[in-house]
């Protein structure tokens, strides 16, 4: 199987690269960030702020539209974060090559609930979340896309060890 891995807004991390050695096959990382030096970010400068600076979630999917288009083989999409929000939106296209999409996160989904996947797509996210409910934004998420999501499905994840082996195991289905 072919990933690629579409990283928050800290870009390409070490934590990042040992996830993607995990998998097995062929892994291609993409950040919001083309051919930026992450070290080029003001002192005073939050990481939001920066991403909102030198990108944007618009510009990310296309970026990542277009290395899908370039893919002649099946191809998984795993996001994190802003990644995660980019992976949704990629779902909801009937493109050949793209396999399956998993959103760790995404938090900026609430803002695109009008995307309805196409494409099998698995959504994991906390039970808390400091700028929004995520028992509404579940609760809005059904309603929209008519899903059979009973409650009880949803795990918690809880540090980076679980969701690591909720990802693997999601991945090898």
């Amino acid at each position: 199987m072919n990933y690629i891995i579409l990283s928050d807004i800290h870009g390409d991390t070490s934590y990042l690269r040992q996830f993607g050695e995990r998998l097995q096959g062929r892994v291609e990382y993409l950040t919001p960030y083309s051919r930026i030096d992450l070290n080029t970010k003001l002192p005073s400068e939050s990481q939001y702020e920066f991403f909102k600076r030198v990108s944007s979630l618009d510009v990310y999917f296309e970026a990542a539209l277009n290395k899908l288009k370039q893919s002649h083989s099946p191809v998984s999409v795993i996001g994190f974060s802003v990644g995660a929000t980019v992976a949704w939106r990629l779902a909801a296209l009937d493109l050949p090559t793209l396999n399956q999409c998993i959103g760790v996160f995404g938090s900026r989904i609430r803002d695109y609930l009008y995307i309805k996947p196409v494409k099998p797509t698995i959504l994991l996210f906390s039970n808390e979340e400091h700028y929004f409910s995520t028992d509404v934004f579940e609760s809005n998420l059904v309603k929209k896309l008519q899903l059979a999501m009973p409650h009880d499905d949803i795990k918690t994840i809880a540090d980076d060890g679980i969701l690591s082996k909720t990802i693997f195991s999601v991945v090898k289905r």
